[in-house]
């Protein structure tokens, strides 16, 4: 026969709840409230609400509850705080008599089992473990007295009729019965398993080639937001990145990969002496020996290399200077004996001014063409000075032609020597 209890006229039994709030809250626990504290020998308990093999209990107020351990045992040992519901006790309307609080003593963290008889049917006597608290000299340990206390009441969804099917949501749940997993496609990849118990964190990649230039605004990546050698050359499509996309002075050598930047992804003209590293005063660009990197160079050393490859000629009409490129220097030391015989004389502001035509002879070595005279200097003039004036003459090959010497007041000759110096070409 069906009895409808939960109806009007009917009559609601305390066995009618139980059953149906104990297999709502298959474990029993605290539904609001009633945290436990203790101090010396007193235990209190927080009003709230809590449930008891399917019994809703109230506590209105703080409870206190007195603990009284063997004062001949100072320990260490543990007490457990139970709450017993008992049938056999009468029942009031005035006062709550089947439930009160016991307690029980153990050397260990361990108790004898609870009697646990279904109270909502044919049983009587049900307790639960409401609390264990740690007993040191005689009282409740004031760091760690408090081991353990119940904890909220639990919904078992398992015995819940009428789950929640596939078209409705589920107000809590601790995890997925089976986990899932999270795949990221696409641009960016990466995967992993959840079930609701913890957060997921997923490990990410970028796919070859799914960022360009145009995905990323202009001057946006600077050397800080990329890892040595993170970007090679190889992840860089052909002409992707000009000069204008690099900020300046954003990338240094050490975020640039080997050999990633060659010669052909510079422009013609594009690297000024700014970008060259300083050079010290007085230093040309070269290399002294075999192939490799510009050297900076002496003068001494520049001079070497200049001379490795001149070729130097010396006779008796002097010596030559013959270059690599064509160009040739020649110098003439001409000594010469003028007699006061033989000069035209001029008497002007007591200064005797003489001159002749003295020829100079030839070239050490042949100029293709008539040379330029850069220098006629005149050196050790006996009794006089004397200077130089304008080469005369037609050009011959080979030839230097003639030179006019000219003394000042001091005597009547002059001897020393001419030093020629031309310029011209070989080949």
């Amino acid at each position: 026969m069906i009895n409808g209890f939960i109806f009007d006229e009917r009559v609601n039994t305390s066995e009618n709840w139980g059953s149906v709030l104990h297999n709502v809250f298959k474990n029993d626990g605290v539904l609001e409230g009633c945290e436990f504290s203790a101090s010396g020998n007193t235990i209190r308990m927080a009003e709230g609400y809590f449930i008891v093999c399917g019994r809703g209990l109230e506590n209105k107020g703080e409870e206190v509850i007195p603990a009284y351990p063997d004062p001949e045992i100072t320990g260490p040992m543990y007490m457990r705080l139970k709450y017993v519901i008992d049938l056999t006790r009468p029942s009031s309307a005035d006062e709550f008599t089947q439930g009160y609080w016991e307690t029980e003593y153990s050397d260990a963290d361990s108790f004898p089992d609870l009697v646990q008889e279904d109270i909502n049917k044919a049983g009587k006597k049900y307790e639960m473990e409401a609390a264990v608290f740690y007993i040191n000299n005689g009282a409740i340990a004031p760091e760690n007295g408090i081991v353990r206390q119940m904890g909220r009441a639990s919904i078992d969804a398992d015995s819940v009729t009428g789950k929640v099917n596939a078209a409705e949501n589920a107000d809590k749940a601790d995890k997925l019965t089976s986990s899932r997993k999270i795949s990221l496609t696409g641009d960016v990849t990466g995967s992993g398993s959840f079930d609701g118990s913890a957060n997921l964190s997923i490990t990410t990649a970028i796919g070859s080639s799914k960022v360009t230039t145009d995905d990323i605004a202009a001057s946006a990546v600077t050397a800080d937001k990329i890892a040595n050698s993170t970007i090679t050359g190889s992840k860089i499509a052909s002409s992707t990145i000009t000069a204008t996309q690099l900020a300046s002075s954003s990338v240094a050598a050490s975020e640039l990969a080997s050999n990633a930047v060659t010669t052909a992804k510079i422009s013609n003209a594009n690297v000024t002496n700014e970008k060259l590293a300083n050079m010290a005063a007085n230093r040309i660009k070269g290399r002294m020996s075999s192939s490799g990197m510009p050297e900076d160079l002496t003068a001494a050393q520049a001079c070497a290399i200049v001379e490795s490859g001149v070729e130097i000629v010396s006779n008796t009409n002097g010596m030559a200077w013959k270059y690599p490129s064509g160009r040739m220097v020649c110098r003439k030391v001409y000594p010469f004996n003028i007699p006061v015989s033989g000069f035209e004389q001029i008497a002007w502001v007591n200064v005797v001014y003489r001159t002749g035509l003295l020829d100079a002879g030839s070239w050490p070595v042949t100029f293709t063409a008539q040379p330029t005279i850069t220098s006629i200097s005149c050196y050790e003039v006996g009794t006089n000075i004397g200077v130089w004036s304008t080469i005369v003459g037609t050009y011959e090959p080979g030839r230097i032609g003639y030179y006019t010497i000219y003394t000042f007041t001091g005597g009547y000759g002059a001897t020393g020597k001419v030093v020629l110096t031309a310029e011209g070409r070989w080949k």
